[in-house]
């Protein structure tokens, strides 16, 4: 076991962890572990395409309210609105900051940054580098890191757990290619994993979003936030799952099914392809379940987006990489035939709560991203919003973490029997004489997620996953590891993975059995609408032992009223 130590661990390299690393060293915070469970470069954070919201033309007409309001309206008003506003007066710093860093954003003419409108925003806001945004930030903060020594990667490293009681003490991390554990004593750590998308069978998340940084937040005894609420992907390509951008939906592209029709003026006949996300998501459902959709491959039947009549420069220009990404994984060319999509689980509104600085209740423990929940996004998020929620609180908890370490002048002492502990459970994996395998755990996790944690939920269908989910809990316990080797022992991995996920998957379910409204992605067959007068507040839920406690708290209403009750579909 080795032991190091470090003023800051940063768990997860995507655009929220490496913009915390830049702004803890540019503040002289000291010596800092990046730990990164794939390499640099291939956190999932790459895959963002279609911009980040930013009001930079105030003088033409956008403005803070109004990015406010477009990203409230959106998240049926379950946003804690001091965070959104937050969010909307720090994004155009942020912009600017990685402009001077040298980041290709597309431009205007005139040579200012370019922007483009995506639903839900009223006025053009989201800056965007060609198809390729959220690439584009991360190798600009990589390049940018590159000035400064006082950090080490801890590349094809998983961490574990925290170690901390009411402040933080260390981390627990597993090197995979050489098989030995490490203990990280640190003053700060912030988690900045990322998603949980790989609980879900069809997903545009990448294999390494496997929840890790919620389940370790829970197992610490952190409150997790909203978690029933998971956006779909409307249109995500089958077989493979990855994300078809809305560009080609904004530039004209139809949504048809197996008679031809344009369904969507039957479901949304104002505002068609470019209706929020669920409303799409629910409408190709419901073409699927009742008959007429195209069978797939592996029970993934799909409904057709056409972009083919659009204009030559249209499909090979501004689609060109949409063009590309379906050609290289289906055959197909956009130019001549239509894609086949279906919704994927794409992104969580929920996570570990923290206040508007990203800081949870442990002290020197911060989360940011896609793994935090300030509940900027309410029930639903607005595309762009992402990125620049990333950033912007990656900047803050990098921050924040300079200050502590430069305040706190000594290492924790931390007692290594946690670590010895893992130790020889990690060797119990290889000497027990359990038959269960990890992956047939994991494939019957994936398929009860799928199957009632999806587009449509009801109570029946969730207490089964729930039942599914308590039973694969306890055959984790009869799970023996086949491989014997150190060395990239990706079954290992696997196991690590699977365990964090049916910690998560409780929680979740268990928050979506008690919200008994529909809510954004939040869809209940059994409560169809929804209930402001019953449900206007967050779900926080804590597992302590084996059992998981919902409870609620409310929502920070500080600007805008929130409106009437309205149809889910519109």
């Amino acid at each position: 076991m080795e032991i190091l130590d470090y003023d800051v661990v940063i768990i997860g390299s995507g655009i929220a962890g490496l913009r915390a690393l830049l702004e803890f060293l540019m503040n002289e915070g000291g010596r800092a572990a990046l730990v990164n469970k794939a390499q640099l470069m291939r956190a999932h954070s790459v895959a963002a395409t279609g911009g980040t919201a930013a009001v930079l033309r105030p003088e033409e007409g956008d403005s803070f309210e109004l990015h406010a309001w477009d990203s409230i309206r959106n998240g049926e008003f379950l946003n804690d609105q001091d965070a959104v506003f937050k969010l909307v007066e720090e994004i155009p710093r942020e912009i600017y900051f990685y402009d001077h860093l040298g980041l290709p954003w597309s431009r205007r003419d005139d040579g200012k940054i370019a922007q483009r409108i995506l639903s839900p925003h009223s006025f053009p806001r989201c800056a965007y580098a060609g198809g390729w945004t959220g690439f584009h930030m991360v190798q600009t903060l990589y390049d940018s890191l590159q000035k400064f020594t006082t950090w080490d990667s801890f590349d094809e490293f998983m961490a574990l757990d925290v170690i901390a009681d009411e402040e933080i003490k260390g981390v627990i991390l597993w090197d995979i290619r050489e098989g030995t554990l490490y203990l990280l004593r640190t003053k700060g750590v912030i988690i900045a994993t990322g998603g949980l998308g790989r609980l879900f069978k069809f997903t545009t998340y990448s294999f390494q979003a496997t929840g890790d940084g919620f389940a370790m937040a829970l197992r610490a005894g952190l409150p997790l936030k909203d978690l029933e609420f998971i956006q779909n992907n409307e249109t995500s390509l089958v077989p493979s799952g990855v994300l078809v951008g809305s560009a080609a939906r904004r530039y004209g592209g139809r949504l048809i099914n197996s008679t031809g029709e344009r369904f969507m003026e039957r479901y949304a006949p104002g505002t068609l392809e470019m209706s929020p996300k669920d409303v799409v998501a629910r409408a190709i459902m419901k073409e699927i379940q009742e008959g007429r959709g195209f069978k797939g491959p592996r029970g993934l039947d799909y409904v057709l987006l056409d972009v083919t009549h659009l204009p030559e420069d249209i499909k090979k220009g501004v689609l060109g990489s949409i063009r590309e990404t379906v050609l290289r994984l289906t055959g197909l060319d956009i130019v001549e035939f239509p894609i086949p999509v279906r919704p994927a689980a794409h992104f969580s509104m929920g996570g570990i709560k923290t206040d508007l600085n990203g800081k949870t209740e442990i002290e020197g423990l911060w989360a940011a991203g896609e793994v935090a929940c300030l509940s900027v996004h309410g029930a639903n998020r607005a595309l762009a919003n992402s990125t620049a929620e990333c950033t912007v609180w990656g900047r803050i908890t990098g921050l924040e973490a300079a200050k502590r370490a430069r305040k706190v002048k000594a290492f924790p002492d931390v007692r290594q029997s946690k670590v010895k502990d893992t130790e020889t459970f990690i060797q119990s994996l290889f000497n027990g004489s359990g038959k269960n395998s990890i992956y047939e755990i994991k494939k019957e996790l994936n398929n009860a997620m799928e199957k009632n944690l999806r587009v449509f939920r009801n109570e029946d269908g969730m207490k089964k996953a729930l039942n599914t989910v308590e039973s694969l809990r306890d055959g984790l316990k009869s799970v023996v590891i086949k491989d014997r080797s150190p060395y990239y022992n990706l079954e290992l991995v696997t196991y690590f993975e699977v365990r964090n996920m049916l910690d998560l998957a409780p929680a979740i379910i268990k928050s979506a059995i008690f919200r008994k409204e529909s809510r954004g992605p939040h869809f209940r067959t059994d409560f169809p609408l929804r209930d402001n007068k019953n449900w206007l507040k967050h779900t926080l839920v804590r597992k302590k032992g084996d059992e998981f406690e919902v409870e609620t708290e409310p929502v920070r209403l500080t600007f805008f009223k929130p409106m009437e009750n309205q149809n889910q579909n519109e």
